[in-house]
């Protein structure tokens, strides 16, 4: 679940939400963030506006939508066990890199380069000491 705002309805709703991770515990996890606090970044990632509730739920790499009007605990179990598959979907979006990850990717590829050349220069001494040079 994602949410920006601090209301009593999503207060309500929490509580409902974790409901059913009880009734459902073993075979779904429940977790909330906030688009407006600590959140930014994973809200940003999934696509979710700021100041919008939205629950969202994940399997095997797919993200689906919660488009039901109602937000009781059976309608929301029922999404989780099956009713999902109905919702629209998308591929969960994929880790932004860090710029130390592209940096690091940087050195890597300069890394391998530098090792082929000094293979290719090592191969061609060798070969001139064998001709005698």
């Amino acid at each position: 679940m994602n949410h920006g705002l601090s209301c009593d309805s999503c207060a309500a709703l929490e509580a409902r939400l974790q409901g059913v991770a009880a009734k459902l515990r073993n075979r779904v996890m429940v977790a909330k963030m906030s688009s407006e606090t600590d959140g930014r970044e994973t809200a940003k990632r999934f696509g979710v506006p700021p100041k919008e509730l939205q629950i969202l739920f994940f399997r095997q790499g797919t993200m689906y939508l919660y488009n039901l009007k109602k937000f009781d605990l059976s309608s929301l179990s029922a999404f989780a066990v099956g009713l999902y598959k109905e919702a629209p979907s998308e591929p969960v979006p994929s880790l932004p890199q860090s710029p130390i990850m592209l940096v690091l990717q940087v050195i890597a590829v300069i890394l391998v380069a530098v090792y082929i050349l000094m293979m290719v220069l090592t191969k061609k001494n060798e070969q001139a000491r064998k001709k005698g040079f």
